[in-house]
C-alpha cells in the first residue's frame, strides 16, 4: 500500500465531515450546501433565523470550501513520499554495521572499494619488488599509487557512511513525517467527529529517530575502520549527536468548535510540521557542507590518487636481477618470477580492482526522489553534490587501474627473455586464471 492509499482516504473523510459540520451551522437558517457549492434550501431543516442574509451566507460559504481545499492540497503534496527508495539508497552504499549480516559478495560502494582494496590491491605490494628494475617507474607506481591506495580507498568508505548516514537520515524523515501527517489527519477526524480529547504524538520530530537510527548503523564500523580518517567529528554525525531528544517532543493537537477553527488548526499544524522540516533540511545541509569542505572528508586530498606516469618498457627499465643461481630451477628464476608476477598484477589484480570501482562507480548515480526536493532541498543539493564529488574520485582510480593494468601487461609482454625463460614465462602466464570481471562469491564479509 502506498502511502498516498493510506493518507487520501483520511483527506476524504476530513473533507466530508467538515461539510457536515458545516451544514449544521447552515441549517439554523435551513440551508444546506450544494454539490456546485451554491447554497440551497434545506427541506428538512426549520430555519430558525429568518433574518439573514443569503449573499453573505453564500460568502462565508464559498471561503469555507475554498479553505477546506487549500487544507487538503497541503496534505495531497506528502502523497508521493516513499521511503523505500530511500532504502534502498541507503544499502547500495553500504557501510552499516550495526547489527547487518555482511555479504561474501561485495554488492555495496562500501563493500566494493574494501574488496578492491582488500583482495586485490594490496598483494600487488609484493607482487612488484621496484628494486629489482632499473627504471625509477616501479617505485613510482608503488610509492605514489599502490602504496597509497589503502589510505585512499578508507577516505572513500569513509565518504560512503557520510553518504549512508545522510540517506538513513532522508529515509527516517520520510517515514516519520508520514507518521506524522497521519496523527494531525487522525486528529482532524477526532475533532469533527467531536471528540474532544487530546491530540497524538508524531513520530520522526518526536522521538528523533533523526539521530539514533544513522548513529547505531553506521558509526561503529564506519569509526573503527576508518579510525584516523573520520569519526564523531564529521559534520553529518554532528548533526545527529548534537539534537536533544527533550527538544524535539511535539503532539498534534487539533483545536476548535466549528468546521472553520477546526480547519485553521489543521491548517496550523500542517505549517508547523513544515517549519521543523525545514530546520531539519538546514541542518542536515549544514552537517554536509561542512564534511563537503572538511580536510578529512570530502576535501581531503588522500579521497583521489594521482594517475601513474611512466609505466612503459622505458621507465620500468630492466630487471636487474638477470642471474642464474645454481641448482634453482626456472619455474623459480627471478627474472620469470618477476615478468609473471608484473603480468598478474596488470592482467588480474588491477582489473579486478577496476571491476569493482567501476561497479561502484555505477551505484553512486542513482538519483534521489524527486519529491524530497519540496522538502529536503538545501540538503538534498549539498548531498548531491557530496555524491558527485566521491563519484568523480572513485571514477578516476577506476580508470587509473585499467589504464595501468594495461600498461604492466605490455611491459611484460615486451620484456625480452632468453628462449628458456620466454618459454617457462608462456607456461606460468597460461596458468593465470583469466578475469571474470562479476561479482565473485568467497569468504569473508563485505558492508
Amino acid at each position: 500500500m502506498s502511502f498516498q492509499d493510506e493518507l487520501e482516504p483520511k483527506v476524504a473523510e476530513i473533507d466530508r465531515l467538515a461539510r457536515e459540520m458545516y451544514d449544521l451551522y447552515l441549517g439554523v437558517f435551513g440551508l444546506k450546501g450544494g454539490e456546485d457549492g451554491q447554497l440551497v434550501e434545506d427541506p428538512d431543516e426549520f430555519a430558525a433565523v429568518a433574518d439573514f442574509s443569503m449573499e453573505e451566507e453564500q460568502e462565508k460559504y464559498a471561503e469555507f470550501l475554498s479553505f477546506l481545499d487549500d487544507v487538503k492540497a497541503r496534505f495531497e503534496k506528502y502523497y508521493d513520499l516513499d521511503p523505500l527508495d530511500l532504502t534502498i539508497l541507503t544499502y547500495s552504499l553500504g557501510g552499516h554495521g550495526g547489527g547487518a549480516v555482511a555479504s561474501p559478495v561485495p554488492s555495496t560502494v562500501h563493500g566494493r572499494i574494501q574488496y578492491a582494496d582488500d583482495t586485490w590491491m594490496r598483494p600487488v605490494l609484493e607482487m612488484i619488488t621496484e628494486e629489482d628494475w632499473s627504471g625509477g617507474a616501479a617505485l613510482t607506481f608503488r610509492d605514489d599509487f599502490v602504496a597509497p591506495f589503502h589510505r585512499a580507498a578508507l577516505q572513500q568508505m569513509a565518504c560512503t557512511s557520510i553518504l549512508a548516514m545522510g540517506a538513513q537520515a532522508f529515509h527516517d524523515a520520510v517515514t516519520s513525517i508520514q507518521d506524522d501527517l497521519l496523527e494531525i489527519a487522525d486528529a482532524g477526524i477526532a475533532r469533527l467527529s467531536g471528540d474532544y480529547g487530546g491530540g497524538g504524538s508524531g513520530g520522526f520530530f518526536t522521538v528523533v529517530s533523526f539521530i539514533a537510527g544513522a548513529v547505531g548503523l553506521f558509526l561503529p564500523t564506519g569509526a573503527s575502520q576508518v579510525a584516523g580518517v573520520i569519526s564523531l567529528g564529521s559534520g553529518v554525525a554532528s548533526v545527529f549527536a548534537g539534537i536533544d531528544d527533550s527538544d524535539e517532543r511535539r503532539e498534534w493537537t487539533i483545536s476548535g468548535v466549528n468546521a472553520p477553527m477546526i480547519l485553521e488548526s489543521i491548517w496550523d499544524n500542517l505549517l508547523e510540521l513544515d517549519e521543523i522540516i525545514a530546520g531539519k533540511d538546514e541542518q542536515m545541509a549544514d552537517g554536509l557542507e561542512q564534511d563537503l569542505d572538511s580536510p578529512t572528508a570530502f576535501s581531503s586530498a588522500d579521497l583521489r590518487l594521482p594517475e601513474p606516469t611512466g609505466l612503459d618498457s622505458d621507465g620500468f627499465g630492466d630487471l636487474t636481477v638477470d642471474t642464474v643461481v645454481a641448482g634453482v630451477p626456472i619455474s623459480e628464476n627471478k627474472v620469470v618470477v618477476s615478468i609473471v608476477s608484473l603480468y598478474e598484477a596488470g592482467y588480474r589484480n588491477l582489473p579486478y580492482a577496476a571491476y569493482q570501482y567501476e561497479q561502484a562507480v555505477a551505484e553512486l548515480v542513482e538519483p534521489l526522489p524527486g519529491t524530497l526536493s519540496r522538502h529536503f532541498y538545501r540538503s538534498r543539493l549539498a548531498f548531491q553534490l557530496a555524491r558527485a564529488r566521491l563519484r568523480v574520485a572513485v571514477s578516476g582510480i577506476r580508470w587509473h587501474l585499467t589504464n595501468s593494468g594495461e600498461a604492466l601487461v605490455q611491459i611484460a609482454t615486451d620484456y625480452e627473455l632468453t628462449d628458456e625463460r620466454g618459454a617457462e614465462v608462456l607456461r606460468q602466464i597460461g596458468e593465470i586464471h583469466p578475469p571474470i570481471l562479476s561479482d565473485p562469491v568467497g569468504p569473508g564479509g563485505y558492508y
